[in-house]
């Protein structure tokens, strides 16, 4: 991938980061992670078929275990989240205190890049295993927020 195809997707993530710190209608929230994943899993099957990338076992080793914690990161996000009434919908905003963990999951990342360079993962470290993690994170989140919403009264 070249350098304008990574400063658009960095451009996007950033975009969708802000997003989760106004309010916005909680049942869109798994829709985001269906659209990453499904951009994740285009652009490992473009490496793959395309670009003749490999993927051994660390690097899907590498990859599980990120998405296992950016997933984890992702449910504590989720309880993170002011809820409230807006009509029949339920509204959700991220708190300040999710700017600690967007900082984690970046510093995850960039920890896992390292890695990955170190191990040999190369193709863990795609802009399409990117894509997966952030997906991991983003259906963890409306996970727990959904859960929330089912499981308490929202205020209006």
């Amino acid at each position: 991938m070249d350098a304008v195809d990574e400063v658009l997707v960095a451009a996007g993530i950033l975009w969708l980061v802000m997003r989760q710190f106004r309010w916005r209608d909680a049942a869109g929230m798994p829709r985001t992670a269906a659209v990453l994943a499904g951009l994740g899993v285009l652009l490992v099957l473009q490496s793959l078929l395309l670009d003749g990338t490999r993927w051994q076992a660390v690097d899907l080793l590498t990859l599980l275990l990120e998405a296992a914690l950016t997933a984890a990161l992702g449910a504590v996000m989720g309880g993170q989240y002011r809820l409230r009434r807006d009509g029949p919908r339920t509204l959700a905003r991220l708190q300040g205190r999710g700017v600690a963990l967007w900082a984690a999951f970046v510093l995850l990342r960039v920890g896992t890049l390292l890695a990955a360079e170190h191990l040999g993962a190369r193709a863990a470290a795609s802009t399409g295993a990117l894509l997966l993690v952030f997906a991991a994170n983003r259906a963890a989140t409306a996970a727990v927020v959904a859960g929330r919403v089912r499981g308490s009264a929202v205020p209006a």
